[in-house]
């Protein structure tokens, strides 16, 4: 499951930069099904268990939504957690938009 995690916030991190370097923005919100995670059934724990997992490995906001079945993701740039690649790819968005 946390796998599953990673790469659709990793995508939404690096789809954040992309834009970055357009429009220097550097908070988004994306959306992340619960179908994307591979689960069909979830409960609370569930739940809670991502929104902890998303908010102490990335450092950003899930807010679970049941009328859609998802969880809305706040990403700040200037805030969230970035691997090393992504660091590199912030700077060069960020000397892009400045340039």
């Amino acid at each position: 499951m946390y796998r599953d995690i990673d790469e659709q916030v990793g995508s939404f991190i690096e789809a954040s930069l992309t834009r970055m370097s357009g429009t220097g923005e550097t908070n988004y919100r994306y959306f992340l099904p619960i179908s994307s995670l591979g689960r069909s059934r979830i409960n609370d724990n569930f739940i809670s268990s991502c929104i902890n997992y998303i908010a102490s490995r990335y450092g950003i906001e899930a807010i679970y939504e049941n009328d859609s079945r998802g969880f809305d993701l706040y990403i700040n740039l200037d805030r969230c957690v970035l691997t090393p690649y992504q660091s590199r790819f912030y700077n060069a968005a960020f000397g892009r938009y400045h340039s």
